[in-house]
């Protein structure tokens, strides 16, 4: 078994002791993000009528407002990557 500089496990080790407080604070903010995540689609439930280039569609608000977003996310994505430049070597 290999072991780091620092003594600890490698991330993923089955022998890594699980640390309480992170599991706790991942659970808590999962169910946070999902409450907000229901309010928001509960209380956009109407309809809409979107047009987008060629494309006409009637569907309901909280999944054009999530298509916007993941289209402005994955955008973001991609421009971060094309623009990133590779670090100098010294």
């Amino acid at each position: 078994m290999h072991r780091h500089v620092d003594g600890d496990l490698p991330p993923g080790d089955p022998d890594r002791p699980i640390r309480e407080g992170a599991s706790t604070a991942k659970w808590v903010t999962l169910a946070v993000v999902a409450v907000l995540i229901l309010s928001f689609i509960l209380q956009n439930r109407d309809r809409a009528n979107v047009d987008f280039l060629f494309w006409d569609a009637d569907i309901r608000l909280w999944l054009a407002l999530l298509l916007a977003a993941a289209l402005g996310f994955g955008a973001g994505l991609l421009l971060g990557r094309i623009t990133k430049r590779p670090k100098e070597r010294p």
